[in-house]
């Protein structure tokens, strides 16, 4: 198959994401059957894929936002994506295919999922799905330990040059570090089956993404996506956003894939359920043990004064300096 040439006519007619693709054939002189771009439903999405890997294999990142309401389709549009790329580029062998044993490889679904995978668990050039990214990356958690000790770590991996994608129901909910310097494309999906990709603007300044020009796109409802002709009007309007690059359609994800994510998904939340009721447990465990120790203190405090800090932390199993603590606070009650 040759170099592909559309003519102008043609040209017009295509996205932005596959214009860039194609500008990258003509450069390179790259074959279409090697990358796969073949005409067809869904060409859209092939060219994203595309589009992504010559991010990386440009030496630029591919950290991705991905927001819409609830139900539109953030998991099913990131697990195509991870499907499609790992399908075109990291097939270990003619005919193994994206299936469920990838559902647990390449998706990570809580944050200490998410870190394991990123630092050892995944090969360079690996897509990463951060299913729950409100997790720990949220800007209102911005000064907890786990969000700063993830934003550090991803900061860190850029040589593994992973495709991260971020699953966040509003993507002004990312942390600041996040948004406005590691996430090199916003996917929003706008509709079941439908997503708009924006570029940040990389003129030094504060707002990337120029958010008060969302503020000018008509406001439209659920009544308005059900509708072709005014679902364009809205498309219309978003194309007119600085930092807007494409919009193009996806596909559902199959049933059997569908099923199997959802039940990797709840038995981990179970087992993370479960770990988290045992925690609770212990610690109250613990809180028993410790005032058990206080009570046995309080009794030599009323009973025994003479006896040494010392010696009444060996006997209660406390360090010395513990025992004094406590007898120096105020609130400690007297035992008769």
């Amino acid at each position: 198959m040759q170099v592909l040439e559309p003519d102008e006519e043609r040209l017009k007619e295509m996205g932005e994401t596959q214009k860039v693709v194609h500008d990258e054939f003509q450069r390179e002189k790259i074959k279409t059957e090697e990358l796969d771009i073949a005409e067809g439903s869904y060409q859209g999405m092939n060219n994203f894929i595309t589009f992504v890997r010559l991010l990386k294999k440009n030496d630029y990142d591919c950290f991705a936002g991905v927001s819409s309401i609830k139900g539109f389709g953030k998991s099913t549009f990131t697990i195509i994506a991870a499907r499609n790329y790992y399908n075109k580029f990291l097939r270990p062998q003619e005919g193994k295919r994206f299936g469920i044993k990838e559902l647990e490889t390449y998706i990570g679904y809580d944050e200490d999922d998410v870190y394991k995978k990123a630092t050892l668990a995944l090969p360079t050039y690996s897509p990463l799905v951060c299913d729950e990214s409100v997790n720990f990356a949220m800007a209102e958690d911005w000064s907890k330990t786990a969000s700063k000790s993830m934003k550090k770590m991803f900061a860190k991996i850029r040589t593994k040059h992973l495709s991260i994608y971020f699953n966040i129901p509003e993507f002004f909910w990312l942390d600041s570090k996040y948004r406005n310097t590691m996430v090199s494309i916003w996917l929003l999906i706008i509709k079941k089956g439908y997503v708009i990709a924006f570029l940040p603007d990389l003129r030094p300044q504060q707002d990337h993404w120029h958010t008060k020009e969302f503020m000018e796109i008509p406001k439209y409802t659920f009544v308005d996506l059900l509708s072709p002709t005014k679902f364009q009007k809205v498309l219309n309007a978003y194309r007119k956003h600085p930092c807007f690059f494409d919009g193009f359609a996806f596909p559902k994800l199959d049933d059997r894939l569908y099923n199997a994510y959802e039940e990797i998904r709840n038995r981990l939340a179970i087992e993370r359920e479960a770990k988290i009721r045992f925690a609770v447990v212990k610690e109250k465990e613990l809180v028993k043990r410790y005032r058990e120790r206080e009570q046995k203190l309080l009794y030599f405090m009323n009973k025994e004064k003479a006896i040494p800090t010392e010696e009444i932390g060996k006997i209660i199993g406390i360090k010395a300096s513990r025992v004094s603590q406590i007898m120096h606070r105020k609130d400690t009650p007297a035992i008769s």
